[in-house]
């Protein structure tokens, strides 16, 4: 858990330059394990300030960080009079120290939980069309620009392999 706050979007691009996302909260178990990291690391805050930014939002319905929409999945555990959306804000979902998500603007900043992914950090392409909030055009974004990132990639590396090969070439003109 990242205690230093920052804003939604911020909280997000940190946890990718770490090779993950915001957390998932999909199942009972998960959200009963991030309650206890949440109560702990922020044990000195007030009880009602003990919450942190998690990898669920509002765009049409509440959406998972990975475009999962919530209405597909069975768990729920929102907190008495949540999920509020407001159409003047954007609303993301902070989960509490008490195991309870709950609605908040998402430009509010708050410590937040990052999620590791095995198979490492977001391609640049993915990167690049993450701040795309509607699902689809973010996914419709990364098709349409992967083959230009791709080559981009395939640049880079041939340029790197003719750097090297030129310091190779340098060395070996030296000795």
């Amino acid at each position: 858990m990242v205690v230093n706050p920052l804003n939604y979007s911020n909280a997000m691009v940190a946890c990718e330059d770490v090779g993950g996302h915001l957390a998932n909260v999909v199942s009972d178990s998960r959200t009963s394990f991030l309650a206890t990291l949440v109560s702990s690391d922020l044990k000195n805050n007030p009880p009602r300030n003990r919450k942190a930014f998690v990898g669920l939002f509002f765009e049409n319905g509440f959406v998972t960080i990975t475009g999962e929409p919530l209405n597909c999945l069975p768990f729920r555990a929102w907190a008495p009079g949540h999920p509020k959306t407001s159409s003047s804000r954007k609303e993301c979902v902070v989960l509490a120290g008490n195991r309870y998500w709950e609605t908040e603007d998402c430009s509010k900043r708050l410590p937040f939980i990052c999620e590791l992914v095995p198979d490492g950090p977001l391609s640049p392409v993915e990167r690049y069309c993450a701040p795309i909030n509607n699902t689809k055009r973010r996914k419709n974004c990364i098709l349409r620009n992967h083959n230009q990132f791709e080559q981009i990639e395939q640049t880079k590396q041939q340029c790197n392999g003719n750097i090297n090969t030129n310091k190779s070439e340098a060395i070996n003109d030296n000795n």
